[in-house]
């Protein structure tokens, strides 16, 4: 699947759940600029003899979905940091994108996106700065994320 299928995808789920014209052309804008900074499938072949999970969900989309969750949570930092002065459709962009990444893939692999989104957000007892926050979300986005979806334990990663 291509960045543009991809695209696609989540501009017609979006038009499906969302019937505004300003979330659609934040999306369209969003997805248009979004950079791929993390590689699934490289990061796959290099631990598939490791992995315990059988992926349900197309290494290709997983790899498309892994990267617009963290620019999704950085965005989401953004707005928590007050970074974006105009927030109002960000908001619904950051809430909305990690919906729709839900969908586009298999239940089983949306569930472990879900369970690290939970723990990106869980209230912490020593509030993070806006840098932190950005380390944590790339910490759970391109290492905690990438092996819960093969099924590796990172307590037990250096056994």
């Amino acid at each position: 699947m291509t960045k543009n299928t991809l695209k696609e995808l989540i501009l017609q789920k979006i038009k499906e759940y969302h019937n505004s014209k300003e979330v659609v052309d934040f999306y369209s804008q969003f997805l248009e600029n979004f950079v791929l900074t993390f590689n699934f499938e490289e990061f796959f072949a290099k631990n598939k003899l490791k992995a315990t999970r059988v992926l349900k969900t197309d290494k290709e989309l997983l790899n498309l979905c892994i990267n617009l969750f963290y620019q999704a949570m950085i965005l989401n930092n953004e707005i928590s940091h007050d970074k974006i002065k105009d927030n109002s459709y960000s908001v619904i962009g950051a809430l909305t994108l990690t919906s729709v990444l839900f969908l586009v893939m298999n239940e089983e692999e949306s569930f472990i996106f879900n369970e690290v989104l939970y723990k990106i957000n869980i209230p912490q007892e020593k509030e993070r700065t806006y840098e932190e926050d950005n380390e944590f979300v790339k910490f759970c986005s391109f290492v905690v994320l990438p092996h819960l979806l093969i099924g590796i334990d990172l307590t037990k990663e250096d056994e």
